[in-house]
């Protein structure tokens, strides 16, 4: 099936992701429309979006082009995770938030994390390909684990073997085990903490 002439933008895409909006009926009873807060939110959006919302109400799965169900599946992947590491980061950092300066310093490298230094993706374009902790060389990966270690690093339970920081001369594979023990301490602290396992970076697929 060929994919619908019109599709919505990424930012509707998030918008209806986060809030799942639904077309306000009229009561059964009175025959008028939803007066509350949630209703005249729904109606709002349907007069927002318009042929946008109709689209994405009406396609299913399979008549969406694949590249953008991988690009959305990865997105909720990449927000969910920073949600959740700055939840756990709040609990396990606690004591970096009563020194100013070193809560500053403390943000920076948690925003240091991400490309852009950006937090938050909804009011992004999507990604095209794979950066941040899932860059495809050594390199380009290097600069935001250094962050992502020292960010580890001043959370309770820190391994010693994860304060030796990155460096540029170190073989390929040292810095590769060492990545691993990051990501090994991040999903086991979170794990620890919630009973749950996180939601972790996701490599963007861009085979042909």
């Amino acid at each position: 099936m060929s994919p619908p002439s019109l599709l919505p933008r990424s930012q509707n895409w998030r918008d209806l992701l986060i809030t799942q909006p639904t077309t306000p009926q009229p009561s059964s009873s009175s025959g008028q429309m939803p007066s509350g807060k949630t209703g005249k939110s729904k109606a709002k959006l349907d007069l927002f979006f318009g042929d946008e919302l109709s689209l994405l109400r009406h396609n299913t799965r399979e008549s969406l082009p694949h590249c953008l169900i991988q690009q959305i599946i990865y997105e909720i992947c990449e927000q969910s995770f920073r949600y959740d590491l700055l939840e756990l980061d709040e609990h396990l950092a606690g004591h970096m938030q009563l020194d100013r300066e070193a809560k500053k310093h403390h943000m920076e490298l948690l925003r240091g994390i991400f490309p852009q230094h950006a937090l938050s993706m909804w009011d992004k374009d999507f990604s095209t390909w794979n950066d941040g902790l899932n860059a495809e060389s050594f390199q380009d990966a290097l600069p935001y684990f250094e962050n992502f270690r020292q960010v580890l690093i001043a959370w309770d339970g820190a391994p010693q073997d994860l304060k030796q920081p990155f460096t540029e001369s170190m073989p390929e594979e040292e810095k590769w085990q060492r990545m691993k023990q990051c990501a090994l301490f991040y999903v086991q602290s979170f794990y620890d903490n919630t009973g749950r396992p996180p939601v972790v970076p996701n490599i963007l697929y861009a085979g042909p």
